[in-house]
């Protein structure tokens, strides 16, 4: 499913790994989602995948979330 989405948007996925990579050790509050929400080359991609996350899967991992404000 996820190579799909970078395929129909022209987005490498090893750039856009590389980028979650880095991101992921200071994704900490709502807000910095957000921003990788905004992100000029991956925001759309993020919100369409962040989507199905939100409303597939997120069930079993949101109480051991490291979210800790908005």
């Amino acid at each position: 499913m996820v190579k799909e989405i970078f395929e129909k948007y022209d987005i490498p996925l090893k750039d856009f790994q590389k980028m979650i990579s880095k991101e992921k050790k200071s994704l900490k509050t709502i807000k910095d989602l957000r921003n990788m929400w905004t992100h000029n080359v991956y925001g759309k991609v993020m919100r369409i995948m962040s989507n199905i996350y939100f409303r597939k899967m997120s069930l079993k991992h949101i109480f051991n979330s490291r979210i800790t404000g908005y």
